[in-house]
């Protein structure tokens, strides 16, 4: 899986991030709109190419983004989520700290 964390500071000093997952394999669609996480099921999503389906991509989700707070420091007094997508190609979660810039 390809990561990237992408980091923003709003003017009102607000801290936002987008983390997204990539299956690194050519010629697969990126994931599509979703539901915000309160309103998906969990376990929903066929086996994929190469058995790999959506529950395996969330579950690496789930394991991959505190990793990533935890390494960049962004987020030190936690975060909550914005909004999650989450197919067979891969994932998106943007979120925002709970603590502002400069705290």
């Amino acid at each position: 899986m390809k990561e990237s964390f992408i980091t923003q500071i709003a003017p009102n000093g607000a801290k936002r991030f987008t983390f997204t997952l990539e299956r690194e394999h050519q010629g697969i669609a990126p994931p599509v709109s979703g539901l915000p996480s309160s309103q998906r099921s969990m376990g929903q999503g066929a086996t994929g190419i190469r058995g790999i389906s959506s529950s395996r991509v969330e579950g690496y989700l789930n394991w991959a983004l505190p990793q990533k707070i935890l390494e960049t420091g962004f987020c030190k007094r936690g975060y909550f989520e914005i909004e999650r997508v989450v197919s067979k190609y891969g994932a998106e979660v943007r979120g925002e700290c709970r603590e502002g810039a400069g705290e």
